[in-house]
């Protein structure tokens, strides 16, 4: 027990967000590091105050009125779906936060959890990319205004065309990311220039006589073209590659008639915004991937962890008993199980926080030089304590012994397939692991009889949290494969599954082994 506890406590106060944890009369009960440095406050400082202390003065009434609604019927949720949420320093001081809200019962005691986050930075983010887009429009108004001038100073200046065409090529020259065109009824450019050019290599008199659009490639764009020559403005976006364009098309009247023989098309490379936008939009999305993970973890966590907890709890009282009687083979017993429930425990905990690592980023594959058959053989000696009866690990080697891999993700991959073998196999029935070299790839094989993979459940069985339906009954977080894979894919290698519903399963995988050139 008092290992859980350590356990819980650095997870707890490990995490990246802030962790607080109420009563439903919104008493704080626990809070972790990140939760005080986010509000201002010294070390166990928020323990059994209210929850309303962190909550800005002119919404602490109504606060307190969605705590008790939450109190009697508590869902796992975010709170202010449309609507921002700000939280109150110990300073006064408020920000802009996140919120996660899920629920559980501890010992008869129903416990709210939230997870906070300060999303200070993000809002800025929103707010300059509000700025960019304002001052994009604006720099389009004012473009255009700009052109209209310049058609009307034109028309005013016949006798002084030639010189003004040398301006305005000059300033179309140098316009910066992108171009200025003008184009003839048949959409074929009769004037072009613009730095865009000059940064794709392209001469601008090659240009001229050539078509602006090419056999139909854009419907739309051809659509808006048309309609400029009957006098209508408009704007289209194009993508070109890894390119964004904006078009701004506007008809140029004539000296002479009301009908128009040309039109004006500004193109404006806009890709740097368009990748801002999308840098914003995924962070934002990883941000709300994190916060799901670790809400289902919460939801996950309360479940499993309740069974192994409650039989290291009737198994430690029965020991005292048996101390007592003497009865050493019972108390052989319960201690095995104890130990079994713990390392159920930290495999759980093991498959949050591997899984926690990947999504951040901060696993990375390191190739060194190692005996892979003695690692195998220490992987089988740690884990016979998990056989169960009659179960024997059949180990067969056909490599060289010392290999180039990540040693850590090797280990890691073979803890979960041999763990996942003896879980789902019964008592007598046999473990097989084999390494051997199959052309030029090394593989590796874990295969048991064991209960085996419905053949629905195939195509999903490397997903996130994913079960098999005939697994549901026996403890799992439901991450272990989906990290086996993202293990093997560091490396550069595949994995493969072959089972059959009640006749057992086997998993390959596939690696290319590194040479020693390639360290060095």
């Amino acid at each position: 027990m008092k290992r859980d506890e350590i356990l819980f406590k650095s997870i707890f106060e490990s995490a990246v967000e802030g962790l607080i944890i109420c009563n439903n009369e919104g008493e704080i009960l626990m809070a972790n590091k990140r939760a005080e440095i986010l509000f201002g406050y010294q070390e166990d400082e928020l323990v059994g105050q209210k929850i309303e202390i962190l909550v800005p003065d002119d919404l602490k009434s109504i606060h307190k009125v969605h705590r008790k609604e939450y109190a009697k019927a508590p869902t796992q949720r975010m709170m202010g779906a449309n609507i921002d949420l700000f939280g109150k320093r110990k300073d006064g001081s408020t920000f802009p936060i996140e919120i996660s809200l899920n629920h559980s019962v501890v010992k008869g005691q129903p416990l709210v959890v939230s997870f906070i986050i300060d999303i200070t930075a993000r809002k800025k983010m929103e707010k300059d990319l509000e700025k960019n887009r304002n001052r994009l429009e604006k720099y389009s108004i004012e473009l255009e205004e700009r052109v209209r001038e310049r058609t009307l100073e034109l028309e005013r200046s016949n006798m002084n065309l030639l010189a003004s065409q040398r301006l305005f090529r000059t300033i179309a020259k140098n316009f910066p990311n992108g171009t200025i065109n003008v184009i003839d009824k048949n959409f074929n450019y009769i004037f072009v220039e613009g730095k865009e050019l000059k940064a794709k290599g392209i001469n601008s008199k090659d240009l001229i006589g050539k078509p602006y659009v090419h056999n139909n490639e854009d419907s739309e764009l051809e659509q808006k073209l048309n309609d400029a020559f009957i006098g209508q403005n408009s704007t289209h976006e194009v993508i070109s590659g890894t390119e964004h364009y904006m078009i701004y098309i506007v008809p140029l009247p004539s000296n002479h008639n009301t009908d128009i023989e040309r039109i004006l098309i500004v193109e404006k490379n806009i890709t740097k915004q368009k990748n801002a936008e999308e840098n914003i939009r995924s962070a934002l999305k990883k941000e709300r991937e994190l916060n799901e993970l670790k809400s289902r973890f919460v939801s996950m966590a309360s479940h499993e962890f309740r069974t192994p907890l409650s039989t290291i709890l009737s198994s430690a009282s029965l020991l005292d008993k048996y101390f007592e009687v003497g009865n050493l083979e019972k108390k052989d017993k319960h201690i095995s199980k104890i130990k079994s429930s713990v390392n159920n425990l930290i495999n759980l905990l093991n498959d949050f926080l591997s899984l926690d690592k990947i999504e951040e980023g901060v696993i990375t594959p390191s190739f060194h030089e190692f005996n892979l058959k003695k690692l195998i053989e220490e992987i089988i000696e740690e884990l016979s304590d998990s056989l169960k009866p009659g179960q024997d690990i059949i180990f067969k080697y056909s490599y060289n012994e010392h290999v180039i891999l990540d040693k850590q993700l090797v280990k890691n991959i073979f803890i979960n397939l041999i763990s996942n073998a003896i879980k789902y196999s019964n008592a007598e029935k046999p473990i097989h692991v084999s390494v051997y070299k199959e052309n030029s790839l090394i593989i590796f094989e874990v295969s048991d009889e064991g209960i085996g993979i419905p053949k629905d459940d195939m195509e999903h069985l490397f997903g996130r949290f994913f079960r098999a339906h005939n697994a549901t009954n026996i403890e799992g977080t439901g991450l272990g494969l989906n990290i086996v894979k993202k293990y093997v894919e560091m490396m550069g290698g595949q994995i493969s599954c072959v089972s059959e519903e009640g006749f057992g399963t086997t998993f390959k995988i596939f690696l290319n082994e590194k040479v020693k050139e390639e360290l060095s």
